[in-house]
């Protein structure tokens, strides 16, 4: 990556320019960076739908656990590989950043293996606690997805941490165009031709369209190791944290569906993970920033200090919930249609699921964005009080499905990420004024 010289004095930066210019000072390429998320809401969103349609509701809850699964180890590859790498990349001189593929590749190698092997064990030991016999039988389609979900993953974020954007714009677009395109042909052939097990192997297949087109016309892979023993210490540091931190996110998104599955049944699960994917649109802008903010907040950090940085997030939170008011308002006008087209469920029941996963995604935003500060900041430990907290209510709550149903799973996690934003408010609050 070319050098693009010093940036200006701090003292500068802090004293002239306001929230928005720190804004746009730091998220440069930002409008790639949504388009690529436009892209993955749009798609998934169009993948559930396809899949709704093509498989039915109890096979759909299936793949929807499946899916859980992987969604579960992708948070633990975001936090503890790339937010780091996004972090750890802008410090690095340019003559280093070569050196620098080669350790993303080791490190998301190691992580590919060892999470499917904890997810193909995982699965193994909740099938028959839990009932579902069918779950072992989806194991191999399962680390086929998380393997090649991993490096679909690590390309798109590389392209980020070389500031090429436009080329993770192009690789989403792969990605879920293969990905879409073969699961309507296989709904087109015939109920005979979807599964659960097909479906896995289909994400698959479009996360390695993605990982090839990538790679293709770049520089020959290089590995220092002498860069890997500066850099591991680093990512050891968040990764012990955010294992744990990760850890407890995994139990505040998995014990709520979990025993919604168990209490209600395959059904249940299938729609409220329809619903959580519907509701998923409202985190566009925060997720799209997740991926660009560790990178830009860093750099207005290094220029403008806790000051600089503040305003950034502040400018950031202001525009994330201009778009949140604006679609939730849209979600409940259409919810009668909705409810009609893809659920058996009658209009006051889906209305109120809806309303409680918007409220979720709400906090869910704001403690994305409120998060940046213990990422540029290398301070992972306050993520696990934030999520330790969150797991032990999400936990408890959702057992009240057995009194008041359905509601009840997104009721806890709606409750469980309201108390985790709360938390964060006040931990990022008490970083920034440490300087």
């Amino acid at each position: 990556m070319a050098d693009t010289g010093p940036l200006p004095a701090a003292s500068s930066l802090r004293d002239t320019l306001p929230g928005g210019a720190f804004l746009r000072a730091g998220l440069r390429g930002g409008h790639w960076v949504l388009s690529s998320q436009i892209i993955t809401s749009a798609a998934n969103l169009a993948t559930t739908v396809v899949l709704l349609r093509g498989l039915g509701l109890e096979a759909f809850g299936q793949f929807s656990l499946c899916f859980l699964f992987l969604m579960v180890v992708r948070n633990f590859f975001h936090g503890a590989i790339l937010a780091p790498s996004s972090t750890l990349a802008p410090r690095l001189r340019s003559t280093s950043l070569n050196a620098f593929r080669g350790v993303l590749v080791i490190v998301t190698l190691g992580f590919a293996i060892v999470s499917s092997g904890v997810v193909a064990l995982l699965a193994y030991v909740l099938a028959p606690v839990l009932q579902v016999d069918w779950l072992t039988g989806l194991i191999l389609p399962l680390v086929a997805a998380n393997v090649a979900g991993c490096f679909a993953d690590l390309i798109s974020r590389y392209h980020l941490i070389y500031a090429r954007p436009q080329r993770t714009f192009g690789t989403e677009v792969v990605r879920y165009a293969v990905q879409l395109g073969l699961l309507i042909i296989l709904v087109a052939l015939g109920a005979a031709w979807l599964s659960p097990a097909v479906a896995l192997l289909v994400l698959a297949t479009g996360s390695v369209a993605a990982v090839v087109s990538g790679v293709i016309g770049h520089a020959q892979l290089t590995y220092s190791k002498r860069l890997f023993r500066v850099l591991w210490p680093r990512y050891w540091n968040f990764v012990r944290w955010m294992s744990l931190s990760n850890f407890f996110e995994t139990v505040q998104t998995l014990a709520p569906m979990l025993v919604g599955l168990a209490l209600l049944g395959e059904a249940a699960l299938g729609v409220l993970r329809a619903v959580s994917q519907l509701t998923n649109i409202l985190n566009l802008p925060t997720n799209a920033l997740q991926q660009l903010l560790p990178i830009s907040g860093t750099k207005v950090y290094k220029s403008g200090g806790s000051k600089g940085l503040t305003r950034m997030l502040a400018s950031v939170i202001g525009l994330v919930l201009i778009y949140f008011l604006v679609v939730s308002a849209a979600l409940f006008a259409l919810s009668p249609w909705i409810s009609n087209f893809l659920f058996d469920q009658t209009p006051a029941t889906f209305l109120a699921i809806l309303l409680w996963f918007v409220a979720a995604n709400l906090f869910i935003s704001a403690r994305q964005v409120m998060s940046t500060v213990f990422v540029v900041k290398e301070r992972p430990q306050n993520m696990l009080l934030i999520q330790g907290v969150s797991a032990v209510v999400a936990v408890l709550l959702p057992f009240a499905a057995v009194i008041v149903g359905v509601i009840a799973v997104p009721i806890s996690v709606a409750v469980s990420t309201g108390v985790g934003m709360a938390i964060c408010y006040r931990r990022a609050r008490q970083e920034m004024r440490n300087g």
